[in-house]
């Protein structure tokens, strides 16, 4: 059932009328109610919710109640919640409760009674003007995510709301528990979200690998490229990830790390966590650039420009060899973060069934408007592993040989290396990761890679 009530001036009176009217419908399954701009106090939610909890629709399993732009105040939020705790076969629920006066104490006696359901797949709740709720609000929220574990689709919108980072921190840690959900919407806008509240998101959304949809708003906080980055990064670990929209405007971020948030979103409508590469029978080296620290200062004002650029080869190419692949420039700074990937055919440097001596190399280099510095440069003999490759191709599979084999190819390697100019002059770390894939498989040892380098990294 829906209804469409809206700017019709029913006031309390006409709220009550309807109320009676939807306790005469008790095989209601689903209802929709558009009930916003009618003047509506907490007089008139005492009365719906009253019904709305009756035992007549107690088959209730999906709920939209919008409420926008009336004056229900915090009494009327927990006469609210007082009814929506009675729907205990509910499963969907979607709140609107802008321009409602609606504070802390509304918001607290809301977030007791969704977390008593505890069934709810989905939740959608809507808090923008009027009175704001702060971290405090924030955290009495995080309660009902975490009583309903089995969500699927979770969307929150709560733009200049005062909540900072310990509200967004006690949300991402129930966030960071539904291991089922494959929806996310988070508008958090014109809040006070800095690094802290970004990273402590990041974090959460590492174990959301089922995740498909991720919206997130964070446009006017106080996040700069730290948080940023860690956004970036986390997301570019979502391997099920195929649609993304990503807003930080107004924060206090750099134009290249804007211009990285940009590809990331376009990578995503794209496809291009399961396009980047080109499929083969033969093995594969994926390589990933994490981060550089300490890098030698190459501009005037005592930063860098610095880009990695990555080459697989027996020996390593000219500079001008267009089969250099380069990551973004990280402007003005020593230390910066990429996280970037690439994938490179080994079937090249195979004889007769070894591979030959094959080694990664990594030049860190300034950006310049003429010519780019050299800042250093360091080359990584991965001749174990293809070892380990050529081997396990002899082998039996399952056989104790195999497994052990197959289990040292499967596992991450991450180094921290010291880059060095032309003198042999140290010049700055390079921390890196790599992995051999083989056959038509490697597609699926990529995806989780990428997260296991991560929490090797982490333990580092």
């Amino acid at each position: 059932l829906s209804l469409d009530y809206s700017d019709n001036g029913l006031g309390d009176d006409g709220v009550e009328s309807l109320a009676i009217h939807l306790a005469c419908k008790p095989s209601i399954e689903s209802l929709s109610l558009n009930l916003s701009k009618n003047g509506i106090t907490a007089a008139g939610i005492k009365e719906l919710a009253s019904k709305i909890g009756d035992d007549a629709l107690s088959k209730l399993k999906s709920l939209t109640l919008n409420l926008r732009n009336n004056s229900i105040g915090d009494a009327g939020a927990q006469e609210l919640g007082a009814g929506i705790a009675k729907l205990q076969n509910l499963t969907s629920l979607n709140l609107i409760l802008s321009d409602n006066g609606v504070g802390v104490k509304g918001l607290n006696a809301l977030s007791n009674a969704i977390g008593t359901v505890g069934k709810l797949t989905s939740l959608s709740i809507q808090h923008t003007g009027g009175s704001t709720i702060g971290n405090e609000g924030a955290q009495a929220l995080s309660t009902a995510i975490s009583a309903n574990g089995n969500l699927t689709s979770l969307s929150l919108f709560f733009s200049r709301n005062k909540i900072g980072d310990k509200g967004l921190q006690a949300l991402s840690t129930a966030i960071g528990a539904l291991a089922n959900i494959t929806s996310l919407d988070l508008t958090f806008s014109g809040n006070e979200v800095g690094d802290d509240g970004a990273c402590a998101l990041s974090t959460a959304m590492d174990a959301l690998g089922n995740l498909t949809t991720l919206s997130l708003d964070f446009a006017d906080n106080r996040i700069d490229d730290k948080g940023a980055l860690s956004l970036s990064t986390c997301i570019e670990l979502l391997a099920n990830l195929t649609s993304l929209e990503l807003n930080l405007n107004n924060n206090d971020l750099k134009s290249s790390t804007f211009d990285h948030l940009h590809e990331l979103q376009l990578s995503v409508r794209n496809a291009s966590h399961s396009e980047w590469f080109t499929v083969g029978g033969d093995w594969k080296l994926g390589v990933i650039v994490v981060s550089a620290a300490q890098l030698k200062a190459m501009d005037r004002g005592g930063t860098s420009d610095p880009y990695v650029r990555v080459n697989v080869g027996s020996d390593k190419p000219k500079s001008s060899n267009s089969t250099w692949h380069k990551t973004v420039v990280q402007k003005k700074c020593l230390d910066a973060v990429w996280w970037d990937a690439s994938v490179y055919d080994l079937s090249s440097f195979r004889d007769k069934g070894s591979f030959k001596d094959v080694k990664i190399y990594f030049e860190v280099m300034d950006k310049d408007l003429l010519k780019d510095d050299h800042i250093g440069s360091i080359s990584l003999d991965i001749v174990d592993q293809l070892d380990c490759a050529s081997k396990l191709e002899g082998l039996a599979p399952q056989s104790d040989d195999y497994v052990k084999l197959l289990k040292t190819l499967e596992e991450p390697v991450a180094h921290k290396l010291a880059i060095k100019d032309k003198k042999d002059r140290k010049t700055g770390e390079l921390t890196v990761c790599y992995l051999l894939m083989a056959g038509d498989k490697w597609r699926k040892a990529w995806k989780p890679y990428t997260t296991k380098a991560r929490k090797v990294l982490s333990k580092r």
